[in-house]
C-alpha cells in the first residue's frame, strides 16, 4: 500500500478534522491543542486512538526587556530557558512510529502546533548545547 499525505486547510471550525477522522481504517489522532478531539463531535472508539499532548509552559514570570538599537528602533526581548520540548517531540515521534507500524492512519491536529513543537525542540537542543 502506498503512503498518502492529505493536508486540510481552511478557516477554523469548518470541519477539517472531523472530515479527516471519517472512514473505516484505524486512526491515530494526535491532539496537540486542548479539546481538539472534543471539537470534532465524534466519540472516542476502538477505531480512533487519541493521543493527547500538551505543550510545556514558558516562563510567565519574566516580563522581558525593551532595548533601543543604535538607530533608535525599539526592540523588545524575552529570553527564557526552553524545557520539555525535546521530550514532547520525542514522545510524539515514538507514538507516531508505533502507530504507523500498527497500520494506523495518523491525523495531526494541528500541523501549525506540530511545527511549533519541532521548532522549540530544536531551539532547546541549541540552548542545551551552547549553555545559552
Amino acid at each position: 500500500m502506498m503512503a498518502r499525505i492529505h493536508l486540510w486547510f481552511g478557516p477554523s471550525y469548518t470541519g477539517k478534522t472531523h472530515q479527516a477522522l471519517l472512514g473505516n481504517d484505524p486512526i491515530s489522532y494526535f491532539e496537540l491543542e486542548p479539546n481538539g478531539f472534543k471539537r470534532t463531535g465524534l466519540p472516542e472508539s476502538e477505531n480512533i486512538l487519541v493521543h493527547r499532548f500538551r505543550v510545556p509552559l514558558t516562563n510567565l514570570d519574566d516580563e522581558g526587556t525593551v532595548q533601543v538599537t543604535q538607530r533608535g528602533e525599539v526592540m523588545p526581548t524575552l529570553n527564557y530557558k526552553l524545557q520539555g520540548w525535546q521530550e514532547l517531540y520525542g514522545n510524539i515521534r515514538r507514538s507516531l512510529r508505533t502507530d504507523l507500524q500498527a497500520g494506523r492512519r495518523p491525523v495531526i491536529d494541528t500541523a501549525t502546533r506540530l511545527w511549533l513543537i519541532v521548532r522549540q525542540a530544536v531551539f532547546q537542543q541549541w540552548q542545551d548545547a551552547t549553555g545559552q
